[in-house]
């Protein structure tokens, strides 16, 4: 690229590095602290002083853009192509580190003079193009060579994404907003430093979705922004949740976030996406849904996609504690939902994915050995790799371990399994009576709402107590009832494993020790759904109380 506008442009930078050029976080009327942008030395610092001085925007808005939007990276040349059917992170056209739409570097172009693929291929066109739309902006909103405020600098910056989500817009301005507050120090894989002060104006506490902890086995926190109904079927076709695939983004959370949000060609959406620098997670798709995301429909119909934030070529950057941590809480409470085993066959990579052109849809998941045979037979049908070719660069030994020891913290706690079925987690407790027991609370001493009761007979009707196991396990019972003098002296609590074998039984007087926890047994329980039984079988002229079980 021609480089003669340098050495004219270069009288501006002084002015914009004392001054800022009139531009926001300079103004003595406004209150705000002039901004000492550190003076790194490197070719990007170079681009991005230099488009910054010739359009008077500030420098600091440029870099916390390309920050934001793809750590200076640029999208891969893949996703410039044509749309791939019903595949994920297959994003709209972007080009450059400041990852402008087609049409952006088409009016670039026209802004600066240079040639559209200059704009679409040289990192000094496509910095310099960003830096003239984003003046192009505050022109509008305030006037050619007036002052703009720190209000127009997050307008301007919401138009140079191009995002049509209003979530996505606005979550992008939040996070400009507040990286300015907070300034950066950022060194590329190459080496090169970017940094630039913090705008004390803008300094602000930072608050994610993702600060509070979570109890092992529930779902984090999150957000919801719904993907396009294109993007997505309702229900799974016949298919139930089998497999979590885990993606990577291969663009920015926003980003991804709007493109789902969107009808985009290729029908692309995943349930799940997580951000890489904080962990929050924007659920997009139900889980009762499929979404479109496996390059495999068998596969998008039974299993869970999550995208992570980043780029496959630089897990360094992108791959944080923050986002493997969040991941494995999601994963951990989905694997404890449905049953999913905590291994590389039932939590896998994309790269794992069957090619159905070449293979049966429903083959099993790939191992890394048979994706590093023949590459072109996984990846779904675009062969895609993410999050690392046959395993590389996402730590899945550190990843599955996570999710395991938060399985198995969560097959710790204790299970309680209430009489009302609306006090109970569905993913690890039920309830099941026939018509013939009846429910009621005008006896005091209930746990939760109230209890069944029914009259004891020589019949096979009783109250079955599920609940699930994600791993064998020996656990103690307890149950609780209200006392009264028709209760039966010899009530049967029987043990049953998840194949159902019969465990032991355990008799109980339920006119004494009410309205409190009374262990019954320990036994040796299965993986998956086992159950205590209250019967009626016993001595007739009583009435027998469920109320409710405790497994720990």
């Amino acid at each position: 690229m021609a480089r003669s506008w340098m050495r004219w442009s270069s009288v501006f930078v002084g002015c914009l590095m004392a001054t800022g050029c009139g531009d926001a976080g300079t103004s003595g009327a406004r209150g705000e602290v002039q901004v000492q942008v550190p003076r790194a030395t490197g070719s990007r610092n170079e681009i991005f002083r230099e488009a910054s001085a010739r359009h008077g925007v500030r420098e600091d808005v440029l870099l916390a853009h390309a920050y934001l939007m793809g750590r200076f990276e640029a999208p891969a040349a893949e996703e410039h192509g044509p749309a791939e059917v019903r595949d994920g992170h297959i994003h709209v056209p972007r080009f450059g580190v400041m990852h402008l739409t087609a049409e952006q570097v088409t009016q670039g172009a026209r802004a600066t003079g240079l040639s559209e693929a200059q704009v679409r291929e040289e990192l000094e066109a496509n910095v310099l193009a960003a830096a003239a739309l984003l003046r192009a902006s505050i022109n509008e909103a305030v006037g050619t060579g007036q002052t703009p405020g720190w209000e127009h600098y997050r307008t301007a910056g919401v138009k140079l994404t191009g995002f049509q989500e209003p979530r996505a817009a606005e979550g992008y301005a939040e996070e400009l907003m507040t990286l300015l507050g907070r300034g950066l120090d950022f060194t590329t894989p190459d080496g090169e430093r970017l940094s630039f002060s913090a705008v004390e104006a803008l300094a602000r506490e930072v608050d994610t979705v993702q600060q509070s902890a979570t109890a092992p086995g529930e779902y984090p926190p999150m957000s919801w922004v719904a993907a396009h109904p294109n993007n997505y079927i309702v229900g799974r076709n016949g298919g139930s949740v089998k497999f979590v695939l885990v993606h990577v983004t291969e663009g920015g959370y926003w980003g991804t976030i709007d493109w789902f949000s969107q009808a985009n060609p290729p029908q692309a959406s995943t349930q799940y996406v997580i951000q890489s620098s904080t962990g929050n997670i924007t659920q997009m798709v139900s889980e009762a849904n499929a979404a479109w995301h496996a390059g495999n429909e068998y596969y998008s119909l039974n299993s869970i996609g999550i995208e992570h934030e980043g780029y496959l070529n630089s897990p360094s950057t992108w791959y944080t504690e923050a986002m493997y941590r969040s991941s494995a809480s999601l994963v951990c409470a989905i694997a404890k939902k449905y049953g999913i085993p905590v291994d590389q066959q039932h939590i896998i990579g994309h790269y794992q994915v069957p090619d159905p052109y070449l293979l049966s849809a429903s083959t099993a998941p790939g191992t890394n050995a048979q994706v590093q045979a023949a590459p072109s037979n996984w990846g779904g049908a675009s062969n895609h790799y993410d999050p690392g070719f046959a395993g590389s660069g996402w730590n899945w030994s550190y990843y599955l371990g996570l999710i395991r020891d938060c399985v198995n913290a969560a097959s710790l706690s204790p299970v309680i399994i209430d009489s009302n079925a609306n006090n109970n987690d569905p993913a690890r407790a039920r309830i099941e009576v026939s018509a013939n027991w009846t429910s009621a609370s005008s006896t005091a001493g209930y746990y939760g709402t109230g209890y069944f009761y029914a009259s004891t007979a020589p019949v096979s009707d009783g109250a079955n107590f599920w609940f699930y196991l994600p791993t064998a396990a020996t656990r103690t019972v307890d149950a609780w009832w209200t006392t009264g003098g028709n209760r039966s002296t010899t009530a049967n609590f029987i043990a049953f494993d998840a194949a159902g074998t019969k465990l032991g039984t355990a008799y109980a007087n339920q006119q004494l020790n009410g309205g409190k926890w009374n262990t019954l047994g320990t036994y040796n329980f299965s993986a998956g759904w086992n159950k205590v039984v209250l019967s009626r079988w016993t001595t007739e002229g009583y009435v027998v109380v469920a109320d409710a079980v405790r497994i720990r």
